[in-house]
């Protein structure tokens, strides 16, 4: 029986989808009672697309995000569109953001960036690689500096997010972090057995010991009106077991999220070939504690600021780098930012393999 339900549901979608596909349509959304008006419509104007108001998006961006609303001038044009972003996580606030973590297919630089782009394992032995950058004029976030440059950013022009680490395990010389932030930053060493960075300090009851530092990455205030909010965990296509594929192109093809209580899905079609039939669960709200709440801050914290702009300063340490370098506290050198992978060297304006 419940097959046949399934079998049913399928086969009225499909005939609904057929028609939705000529043309798209809001009052498509109203008939299956899965509006969010005017949370998920461009009718009505609006000053800024803000994920925290809106269920979906109206401005140009929308196409590099796929959050396209339904009746969006611009849908058209992000069906069409090489998707490269996809919604990462901000670090130590807990919000997500979109971030563009891959290369594109027109990529023809060293290969060995496009990896260090779009490897999934964070490598902290090299902070570099897994520190956002953002372009304040494009509004884009990179995954990393590696990611900004092969799709073909100039690096004196994005920001660096902070880099954060976390003193707390230094127990009783905390303060040192907030009182002498260039000794932690002189003398803390990455162990590659353990894959974490630390630091020698002297407690009066153990003696010297080797305390851990754990590494995280926060979003300037001053570039937060250029990052774009996402939802984490958004359901975006169809359930395996869905067999119409004009509901699954559908289900892909436009953004107006809502949300169930265990649930939340890109819009009413995904919602539909994900068997919620019960439209009296839906709501166009979290029903769940928001994940742009993030944690409160950490009390013992050094904030590292790596201006890319100015490559001889890093927070208040200063150290002489050539031009088109910057100084790296990690690895305590200086590396050229147009070509930041070990072991290459920026050669007639390319990036080579020393």
């Amino acid at each position: 029986m419940t097959s046949f339900k399934h079998f049913s549901l399928q086969l009225a979608i499909a005939t609904f989808c057929i028609v939705f596909a000529s043309a798209y349509d809001y009052e498509e959304i109203r008939k299956w009672n899965a509006s969010c008006f005017p949370k998920d419509t461009c009718s009505v104007p609006r000053d800024l697309d803000d994920a925290y108001y809106h269920n979906c998006d109206c401005s140009s961006l929308c196409v590099l995000y796929d959050t396209c609303c339904i009746d969006s001038p611009f849908l058209n044009i992000s069906n069409k569109y090489e998707r490269t972003a996809s919604c990462r996580s901000a670090g130590h606030s807990g919000d997500y953001v979109f971030m563009v973590d891959t290369c594109p297919d027109s990529y023809e630089g060293p290969q060995a960036m496009r990896r260090r782009c779009e490897q999934n394992a964070k490598n902290w032995s090299d902070p570099f690689n897994n520190v956002p950058v953002t372009h304040p004029l494009s509004q884009k976030t990179y995954k990393s500096l590696f990611c900004a440059i092969c799709n073909g950013e100039n690096p004196k022009e994005l920001i660096m997010w902070q880099v954060m680490l976390d003193c707390s395990a230094l127990k009783g010389n905390m303060n040192i972090c907030l009182e002498d932030r260039n000794f932690v930053l002189s003398n803390m060493m990455y162990i590659h057995e353990k894959g974490l960075w630390g630091i020698w300090s002297y407690d009066p009851e153990s003696d010297w010991m080797f305390r851990y530092l754990s590494i995280n990455y926060k979003m300037p205030e001053s570039i937060k009106k250029f990052t774009k909010e996402c939802r984490p965990n958004l359901i975006s296509d169809c359930h395996p077991t869905w067999r119409n594929q004009n509901t699954r192109q559908t289900c892909k093809s436009y953004m107006g999220v809502i949300y169930f209580q265990n649930e939340t899905y890109r819009n009413v079609h995904c919602a539909l070939c994900n068997y919620e039939t019960n439209m009296t669960g839906m709501s166009c709200h979290e029903t769940m504690t928001s994940p742009f709440k993030g944690p409160p801050p950490m009390n013992f914290n050094v904030l590292l600021d790596i201006d890319l702009s100015d490559g001889e300063k890093v927070g208040t340490i200063e150290k002489k780098c050539e031009v088109d370098q910057v100084y790296d506290p990690f690895s305590k050198k200086c590396r050229t930012i147009e070509c930041p992978i070990p072991g290459y060297k920026l050669q007639n304006g390319k990036c080579v393999h020393e």
